[in-house]
């Protein structure tokens, strides 16, 4: 989507085509500015690798919380070995690319 001077890529996490999308779209509008949905504490997970799980992060979001986490986060990287890509790999090529 456009608009004025504003351009927003909606992606998927697991998609091949974000993936390339992005990398188009920060390479050939060459943008002042890159802005992501992320805050630090993700945009740090996302380049670090997976650790233990810990007893304060199952406190901190409930067992119900992480039990919905851990689901998810099999269901995101199961889906990804289907289509070839790594979730989060399209946040992180804008990441390189800004």
């Amino acid at each position: 989507m456009r608009y004025k001077n504003l351009t927003i890529i909606g992606t998927s996490h697991i998609a091949k085509q974000s993936l390339d999308e992005v990398g188009i779209k920060i390479e050939e509008g060459k943008p002042d500015i890159v802005a992501l949905e992320l805050d630090r504490r993700r945009l740090y997970s996302l380049f670090k690798k997976p650790g233990k799980i810990r007893i304060y992060d199952i406190k901190r979001v409930g067992v119900k919380g992480f039990i919905f986490f851990l689901i998810g986060v099999w269901a995101e990287n199961k889906l990804g070995k289907l289509v070839g890509v790594t979730p989060g790999s399209e946040m992180k090529k804008a990441v390189r690319l800004a």
